[in-house]
């Protein structure tokens, strides 16, 4: 069955772009493609006007990834989590960046300081969050953010969110029409592989 057909899409900085359809549609193999997780067999992909095949590091310096599951080191605190990345993107302050971002992404205070195995559901999104800007890529991709969340944590998180658009593009993955209502400038619906 093919995941993706045809489609030409133009995104800009400053927008959030969202992919809106049922389980199963193609959202996250598209992602996938996108992200240079997996390879394609026919046709091209670019993004910011790279290839994606030909130049899979270059579109990888240029974007940040939040999965639909949560990656985290379960020993590792908040604070080691978001250092590492920020070393891992090139951050000159390791220390600083980790502090911008728990700020932004509301862990600082106790959170900060805590293993992510104690965190709840939605500071570990919180985190996965956080960990995708660091380094301020210039496109983000946001797998279902928010899929398995109390309705409270998922609009707070989707403050966060907002406030993470600006300056770049956001592109997200749901397959809530709330979801994508709420935070998307524009919406790409996705059925069967299709957009």
């Amino acid at each position: 069955r093919c995941a993706r057909a045809r489609c030409s899409v133009s995104m800009d900085r400053n927008e959030v772009f969202c992919l809106l359809g049922p389980n199963g549609a193609g959202k996250t193999t598209l992602f996938s493609l996108l992200t240079t997780m997996i390879s394609h067999n026919t046709g091209s992909a670019f993004l910011s006007g790279v290839d994606v095949s030909k130049d899979p590091v270059k579109v990888r310096e240029k974007i940040g990834v939040c999965p639909q599951h949560d990656v985290l080191y379960p020993n590792l605190s908040v604070r080691e989590h978001l250092e590492f990345a920020c070393r891992a993107r090139g951050v000159r302050n390791p220390t600083a960046g980790a502090r911008r971002l728990a700020q932004t992404c509301e862990l600082d205070g106790d959170p900060f300081n805590t293993p992510s195995s104690a965190l709840s559901g939605g500071m570990r999104r919180r985190l996965s969050i956080a960990i995708s800007v660091a380094g301020s890529p210039e496109i983000v991709f946001m797998d279902e953010p928010t899929t398995g969340l109390d309705p409270e944590t998922r609009y707070s998180i989707w403050s966060t969110i907002r406030k993470l658009g600006k300056g770049r593009l956001l592109i997200l993955s749901t397959h809530s029409m709330e979801e994508a209502e709420s935070l998307s400038s524009r919406i790409g619906i996705m059925n069967s592989g299709k957009m």
